[in-house]
């Protein structure tokens, strides 16, 4: 009576595998130096997903208890036919890592396809080791933070590619980070 449905998510066990045993049609290897959300990310792009958090959803899992996985065995159990397992956690801060990234716009407008590095991901990490320029964490067109629950690995949920002129990073800038570490 003018209700409306919305879409239930498919499970793991709904969808129907391919005949190598994977989910996923495309199944991207990860990238040297990638980082851990930013493989999945790429495959659920890929695969045209719609993000980390729907991917996570596949799982059963929530976006938080996905980053949280071991890269090297949950990667297998993604695209294969492997049992994902949670770490389980007796601090709040074993094992976290942050739903935000930090991007170089010039990393990523040189590659052909465009992934998320893991050095990006450090705290500590201000500026790019490549373009020695700083890093992008908020999107220039809607002042969002960027995060691991956007669909595109190069591009805003807003739509706004990630790109902006050039910024040399200012010396200060790595002097302060060598005092911390």
């Amino acid at each position: 009576m003018g209700g409306y449905s919305t879409p239930r998510m498919p499970t793991a066990q709904s969808l129907a595998r391919l005949p190598n045993g994977s989910l996923f049609a495309a199944r991207p290897i990860p990238k040297d130096g990638e980082s851990w959300p930013g493989a999945p990310l790429r495959l659920s792009q890929d695969n045209q997903i719609g993000g980390l958090r729907r991917l996570a959803a596949i799982f059963h899992l929530k976006l938080y208890g996905f980053t949280l996985l071991e890269p090297n065995t949950a990667w297998d159990a993604i695209i294969g036919t492997g049992k994902i397992e949670v770490p389980s956690t007796t601090k709040r801060s074993t094992g976290r890592r942050s739903p935000y990234s930090r991007v170089c716009v010039h990393c990523l407008a040189a590659d052909k396809i465009p992934y998320v590095r893991a050095e990006w991901d450090q705290p500590l990490t201000l500026v790019c080791s490549v373009h020695d320029s700083l890093l992008l964490d908020h999107c220039p067109a809607c002042d969002r933070r960027i995060d691991y629950s956007r669909q595109e690995v190069s591009r805003c949920p807003c739509g706004r590619i990630f790109q902006e002129p050039y910024r040399k990073a200012p010396g200060w800038i790595k002097e302060m980070v060598e005092l911390f570490i």
